[in-house]
């Protein structure tokens, strides 16, 4: 059963702590995990936590709630899980209970499900605001306690700046969800081969990425063999792949709630014919120069600007686009790229 080390506690309390820096100390975060999903019968949907839920609690479980407030300026996190259940915990296995989840998550106070309400309603006497998980649990709470006199709000844009400064708790998530792709992406260069389908591509980086460690598919993998690559988000992902043919892989596992996005292109055969090889280095120089350009102060915008001009000088040198400045008229390489007067021959 997962369990933050004292590292990442330390992380997850300095983020609760930020964060009651804006809203304020008489404030009550009230958060309520992410809903399982029935399939069909009694199969559940791959269970997923909400994000920001991770994010301050780091707990991935379902039927669990948290109550976090500031008691005379020390955080206070209250937990409420499920109790233990012997004859469910057969099918479905064990989960944290009131009488583990302190020493499990480190919070401060554990309760059961059953002593919720009761629980929540004491801490609603010492709040002028409540903030929820996101707009459906502020219309349940609204409707629960509708005698409540204060403010209510959401936790969904108000926790997006803090979520993109990344702690060392984060970064070592990302880092290792990033290294586990990049071992599935190596596997399946190194043994796709002529006659392979794209189920085969797409079960072996799943097959990787889980035994090096990710907890899921971070998306569905897009695994396009051939034309079926110029399909922007194609998840069909059964055609067999032809002799010669190139393979566009877009994946990457998630770990402990941090995912990884990669997307490479390569030979089914491992070897790439002159025209493969042209565009494929023209595509890298463009990738190379942008990350060697990043630095702090430096605008999307810039970086995109980059690319686009070493592509549009790379494919004009090539032959593939055609110049036609001189019926159009001058022309800015940075401009917009839909803009600009080329035209593939």
């Amino acid at each position: 059963m997962y369990r933050p080390n004292h590292s990442e506690r330390m992380c997850l309390s300095a983020r609760c702590r930020k964060l009651f820096d804006v809203i304020g100390a008489h404030s009550l975060i009230i958060l309520e995990a992410a809903p399982e999903l029935i399939r069909n019968g009694d199969v559940h949907y791959p269970y997923r936590q909400y994000s920001n839920m991770l994010y301050l609690t780091d707990c991935p479980e379902p039927h669990t709630r948290y109550l976090i407030y500031l008691e005379q300026g020390r955080l206070h996190r209250v937990m409420a899980c499920r109790t233990a259940d012997p004859s469910m915990a057969q099918w479905t296995g064990e989960w944290t209970t009131p009488t583990s989840a302190c020493e499990q998550y480190g919070v401060e106070e554990s309760i059961a499900l059953d002593d919720w309400p009761a629980r929540l309603h004491q801490q609603l006497q010492h709040t002028t605001d409540v903030f929820l998980i996101n707009t459906s649990a502020v219309d349940a709470f609204k409707k629960i306690y509708p005698t409540f006199q204060g403010n209510h709000h959401t936790l969904d844009t108000l926790l997006a700046p803090f979520r993109m400064l990344k702690d060392e708790l984060a970064y070592n998530r990302m880092k290792q969800a990033a290294s586990l792709s990049a071992q599935a992406h190596q596997q399946v260069m190194q043994h796709c081969q002529s006659n392979w389908t794209e189920a085969q591509i797409e079960g072996t980086f799943f097959a990787t990425g889980r035994t090096q460690g990710g907890t899921a598919l971070a998306y569905p993998t897009i695994a396009a063999g051939g034309a079926h690559a110029c399909v922007l988000h194609y998840t069909d992902n059964q055609a067999f792949i032809e002799e010669g043919a190139l393979v566009l892989l877009d994946a990457g596992m998630e770990y402990q709630g941090y995912a990884a996005d990669i997307t490479r292109t390569f030979p089914i055969n491992g070897t790439f014919s002159t025209e493969q090889r042209q565009i494929y280095s023209l595509v890298l120089s463009a990738q190379t120069a942008a990350i060697d350009a990043i630095r702090p102060g430096v605008t999307w915008d810039e970086l995109e600007s980059l690319t686009q001009q070493i592509l549009i000088e790379g494919l004009l040198d090539l032959g593939i686009l055609k110049d036609l400045s001189t019926r159009y008229g001058s022309i800015n390489l940075c401009d917009d790229f839909i803009r600009i007067a080329w035209v593939i021959i």
